[in-house]
C-alpha cells in the first residue's frame, strides 16, 4: 500500500482534508506571513511536516522552495520528501523538526524586532552549533 503523504501525486480533495484522512494532524501552524498553513501530522507512529497553500497567489514561491531542496542538502534544513496537488495547490511534505513559526504575523514590526519572546528572537539567541 503506497504512503498516503509520501506516495502520493494528487489529491482530489483540499489539504487539511487529507491530512485528517491519512493521519492525525497533531499541530496546525495557521498564523504565518507567508500565504501557507503547515500541519504536523502522525502516520503509522512517524510524524510529518506539510505546508499547504492558504493563498492561491504564491505558486512560484513553492516552486522555487522545490527547486531549492533539489539543489542543496544540509543538516539543517528538514528534507523534502514529496509534492503533491491539491484542489488549493501543491502541498510540501517535510521530515517533522519540532520547533515553531519564526515570523508570526500577530506580532507587530516592534515586536518582531525587540520582544525577547518573539520566536525569530529566541531563535537568532541560539548558539550557532545547537542551531545546526
Amino acid at each position: 500500500m503506497a504512503h498516503p503523504l509520501t506516495e502520493v501525486a494528487a489529491v482530489d480533495i483540499r489539504a487539511a482534508s487529507c491530512l485528517r484522512e491519512s493521519g492525525e494532524v497533531f499541530r496546525a501552524f495557521r498564523h504565518q506571513d507567508s500565504g501557507t498553513i503547515s500541519y504536523g501530522v502522525l502516520v503509522d507512529g512517524e510524524r510529518w511536516f506539510v505546508k499547504a497553500f492558504k493563498e492561491p497567489d504564491i505558486t512560484e514561491s513553492f516552486h522555487r522552495v522545490i527547486q531549492l531542496h533539489a539543489t542543496v542538502r544540509h543538516p539543517a534544513l528538514p528534507h523534502l520528501r514529496n509534492t503533491f496537488e491539491t484542489p488549493g495547490g501543491l502541498a510540501l511534505v517535510y521530515d517533522w523538526v519540532p520547533g515553531e513559526v519564526l515570523n508570526d504575523p500577530r506580532f507587530t514590526r516592534e515586536q518582531r524586532h525587540s520582544d525577547p519572546t518573539h520566536p525569530h528572537i529566541r531563535f537568532r539567541s541560539l548558539p550557532v552549533p545547537e542551531v545546526l
